[in-house]
């Protein structure tokens, strides 16, 4: 019975104490672009961080292009777990920009330098997250909503890629809107 109780205050220490096993990382900086039309719409932009698809943190941009974000980061994983990183705002369409899978301390300066430096590989454009080419498809922009039906094991399925050509349905768009989707991370960048 004494070894039961014993078990029962070390399974409940454990269980508490490495729920507080975190630390906040604190990220910084500024973004930025070499247009200046760019520069002029990044006020109000939210940048924001993903982690296991759930937004764990965002912030504002603000007018002079600074930001601070700060990520609760587990230890109990160690501090390797993937946060991604997106930006957002009123008639720009949500856009990948960055995954971190280890933070360099806990405090940190990223710039983001906006559009994004791509990748090229045998003359396609490689998703910066999962560094493929063979699912990344350029975005069309325009009135008329484009869809293919498909039929797999017989389920009806429908996507917005045709002709390996990615169609956001959507006629707004701004200079910060992504110009290409990747089909297997389901991202625009």
């Amino acid at each position: 019975m004494r070894r039961i109780r014993l078990l029962i205050i070390f399974i409940a220490t454990f269980i508490t104490t490495t729920s507080f096993l975190s630390v906040d990382v604190d990220l910084s900086g500024k973004v930025y672009s070499d247009n200046p039309k760019i520069n002029s719409e990044l006020l109000g932009i939210e940048l924001f961080a993903k982690y296991a698809d759930k937004v764990v943190s965002k912030t504002i941009i603000d007018k002079s292009g600074h930001y601070q974000i700060t990520i609760n980061v587990g230890l109990s994983n160690g501090l390797n777990n993937t946060y991604d990183f997106y930006i957002t705002g009123l008639g720009i369409d949500t856009s990948f920009i960055k995954a971190f899978r280890q933070f360099q301390g806990e405090e940190m300066t990223w710039d983001i330098k906006l559009p994004s430096t791509l990748k090229k590989k045998a003359g396609r454009t490689v998703c910066p997250k999962c560094e493929l080419t063979d699912k990344v498809y350029p975005i069309i922009y325009g009135n008329k909503q484009i869809e293919e039906q498909k039929i797999e094991h017989g389920d009806t399925t429908y996507t917005n890629i045709v002709g390996k050509k990615y169609y956001a349905g959507t006629c707004v768009y701004s200079l910060l809107s992504p110009h290409w989707y990747c089909d297997r991370d389901k991202i625009k960048f």
